[in-house]
């Protein structure tokens, strides 16, 4: 598995391990750890830049589980094995 990945117009971002938290870059850097807070219920430990986006976390246990889920019914896929394999990969998992 490469060590980066591309983001938004091909900006290189470090791969970081666990789920992240995306995050538009019309929200401030700084005002990102609050929302996460408010969403989550706890502090991210970190708010990288990810080029178009602010990735904030890692999420924790079943908040990464439910993730990919959403993620999932959200484009209206079925979910096989293989796409979850798939968007495991995509969230550094």
């Amino acid at each position: 598995m490469p060590n980066s990945v591309m983001v938004g117009k091909g900006k290189p971002v470090k791969r970081r391990p666990g789920a992240y938290a995306a995050f538009g870059k019309d929200d401030q850097r700084e005002s990102v750890p609050a929302i996460f807070e408010e969403r989550y219920g706890y502090r991210p430990e970190a708010v990288h830049d990810g080029g178009t986006i602010w990735l904030a976390g890692p999420l924790r246990g079943s908040v990464a589980q439910r993730s990919l889920v959403a993620r999932a019914g959200a484009a209206q896929r079925e979910m096989t094995p293989e796409r979850a394999r798939q968007m495991a990969m995509e969230l550094g998992g």
